[in-house]
């Protein structure tokens, strides 16, 4: 795990919680890791997912994702929930820390708190759809292949394979899969401009694109949260 969130005062509160949530999709993820793969890659995602938060994530939230669904019984938006839980609660207290830091009220920061939650979940659910759409179509090899793309921010394969899965396996409307598919980048278009708008420095913690990091560098702000 990388303890670095932990150096930081504005996460000293929540600290408690957070290892409770990272243990818990840590250990969701295992499993469902364990029981797609068996018990050596289980144990190879674990490792790596601690050592590296920032480019790891989603190899782990995808298999918790899906175990939590299929094994648990859980509905898809409390499961996407569950597995994208830590990276919540550290944007919610870097939301609430960046008020206080500025001197301003925090409820201009919860308007963009709940677009930060559910793109969140969204982005999770869409890329365990994708990836169970490579695994039913094109055999779980290539699913597995499509998820490592993730480490280099490559998603083009895991977007097709959600958009098929949406299609054929749930029956949605063509319209309505894509509007899936593309709902975690709405959202974080949304919030990116209710930022702007409203003059918040820190643009939306895991958007990412080139324009906002110049932004939050000329406006001498600390560069994106390394779990973005």
């Amino acid at each position: 795990m990388n303890f670095h969130f932990f150096r930081s005062r504005a996460l000293y509160p929540g600290a408690s919680l957070f290892m409770c949530l990272y243990l818990a999709r840590l250990i969701a993820g295992f499993q469902g890791v364990d029981f797609g793969l068996g018990l050596f890659w289980a144990a190879v995602v674990a490792v790596t997912a601690g050592k590296s938060s920032r480019l790891l994530i989603y190899p782990l939230a995808i298999p918790a994702y899906i175990h939590a669904v299929n094994s648990w019984n859980w509905h898809p938006a409390i499961s996407a929930l569950f597995a994208t839980s830590p990276e919540i609660l550290i944007g919610i207290e870097q939301y609430l820390s960046n008020a206080k830091d500025l001197r301003r009220s925090w409820s201009a920061e919860l308007i963009s708190i709940p677009i930060f939650i559910l793109a969140k979940c969204l982005n999770v659910a869409w890329l365990s759809a994708g990836f169970e759409g490579i695994a039913n179509s094109m055999g779980l090899p290539w699913a597995l292949v499509a998820a490592a793309a993730l480490v280099f921010r490559f998603d083009l394969p895991l977007f097709v394979g959600a958009y098929i899965h949406a299609t054929n396996a749930w029956n949605w409307h063509p319209a309505i899969a894509v509007l899936f598919v593309m709902g975690s980048t709405i959202c974080a278009l949304l919030g990116a401009r209710i930022n702007h708008v409203m003059g918040l420095p820190h643009p939306y913690l895991f958007f990412k694109s080139f324009p906002f990091r110049i932004r939050s560098k000329a406006m001498g702000y600390p560069p994106p949260a390394p779990w973005a």
